[in-house]
């Protein structure tokens, strides 16, 4: 709660005998909390099934709101915490005969869906948000409602006390789109890094297009899924990396572009800080022969950087320029004699998931005496994406791009 996050506010600023009070006072008043709310009856019923066996363990008077605030502020003691959950799905269930409807208003709505989600009822979660029946958000909607009301019954309800405009009932329903269904959550600051992580498992959802606007650009995560496999497409944009958590349960982390960048980065440093204190001493046009020189150290840098990836990364670097420059239709994509042999089993799959709305990728078993890359062939038409063809496409670009960073 509060507290946890005063001692969080004293952390950032070193201030440790603060956080420490902080920490102490939040554990204080949970004590008494849970003394004065927290009901614990054991054995309430002996039957397997029930949704109170074996105890009945719950806040106050049982309600939705009074089970789920101190379960999202982490006041619940560790081995009850399971219990007070289940007593929130079983209000929730069975108030409406299993079919599973929102049981609490203002309050309580700003944490509903995303606690379902962290205790494993991201199937509960997902209906509720997408219930059209009284009460809920798709009733609103329904009923012709193009803003939230302050009541759910706001269509019936006395007008006096029900505000039209209410956008504190909408509660945690847009973070669990992004966050839970799309899977982009924020762990450092404005979006530098992310966390990609959709909740897959529920039944009920086939497919997720998920973009969020960030600072650094835009995060897409969209995906589709059937009793087979699963379709997922990702955009991470520039100067910024992601832990991408699959189904299961393994994590591949987006950092070995962002290390080369870094690497680049400080050697564009090094190589910039000489050069300015060179070009104090020199006239304008050889300060502009210096600059030039810079930026083609750096450039250089970096394709042998990617020259020298490992094959992971190399191919993962593949992959994408497949994707990026792939045509409509079915093409052969040749590879040198070197890049065959190693060449990961999947490869061929994994593109053609990639691209299965465009075209098809067959990779050639003869080798094209290329430098490294690939040259896909359409017919009598290539397209040539060695990493050379790549860069000197590139080169203006890349020039007129590091010039005023190296330079400001």
């Amino acid at each position: 709660g509060l507290l946890k996050m005063m001692s969080r506010f004293a952390e950032m600023q070193n201030l440790k005998d603060e956080a420490q009070l902080y920490l102490k006072q939040a554990k204080q008043m949970a004590e008494v909390f849970n003394s004065t709310f927290l009901k614990v009856k054991k054995g309430m019923t002996l039957r397997p099934g029930h949704p109170l066996y074996p105890d009945s363990i719950y806040y106050s008077n049982n309600t939705v709101t009074a089970n789920l605030l101190p379960v999202a502020f982490g006041i619940v003691p560790s081995e009850y915490e399971d219990e007070v959950v289940k007593n929130i799905s079983a209000t929730t269930l069975n108030k409406h005969k299993g079919v599973g409807q929102i049981e609490c208003g203002v309050i309580g709505v700003q944490w509903i869906l995303q606690q379902l989600c962290e205790h494993g009822r991201s199937d509960l979660a997902f209906r509720l948000a997408s219930n059209d029946d009284y009460p809920s958000w798709g009733y609103m909607a329904k009923q012709g409602a193009t803003t939230i009301w302050e009541l759910w019954n706001g269509n019936t309800a006395d007008p006096k006390m029900n505000s039209g405009n209410h956008v504190m009932l909408l509660g945690d329903l847009i973070p669990f789109l992004y966050q839970n269904l799309g899977g982009i959550r924020a762990t450092e600051p404005a979006y530098h890094h992310i966390d990609l992580r959709p909740q897959t498992d529920i039944e009920n959802l086939s497919k997720v297009d998920c973009s969020y606007s960030t600072p650094y650009g835009e995060f897409v995560s969209k995906w589709h899924k059937n009793l087979q496999k699963m379709h997922w497409q990702v955009t991470v944009p520039c100067n910024t990396t992601a832990t991408i958590h699959l189904a299961d349960g393994r994590t591949e982390a987006d950092e070995k572009a962002g290390k080369i960048i870094a690497d680049a980065n400080a050697e564009a440093n090094r190589i910039t800080s000489a050069a300015k204190a060179k070009a104090e001493s020199i006239t304008r046009t050889k300060y502009l022969e210096v600059k030039n020189a810079v930026v083609n150290d750096v450039i250089a840098a970096a394709f042998e950087a990617v020259e020298n990836m490992d094959d992971e990364a190399y191919f993962a670097l593949l992959h994408k320029l497949c994707v990026k420059n792939i045509e409509k239709g079915e093409c052969e994509l040749f590879l040198n004699a070197r890049d065959l042999k190693r060449l990961p089993a999947d490869f061929e799959d994994g593109i053609n998931s990639a691209v299965y709305e465009t075209g098809a990728v067959h990779v050639a078993k003869q080798p094209k005496p290329i430098e490294n890359g690939f040259v896909l062939v359409y017919g009598d038409m290539e397209v040539n994406c060695t990493l050379r063809a790549v860069f000197d496409a590139s080169m203006d670009s890349l020039k007129d791009l590091l010039g005023p960073m190296l330079f400001a």
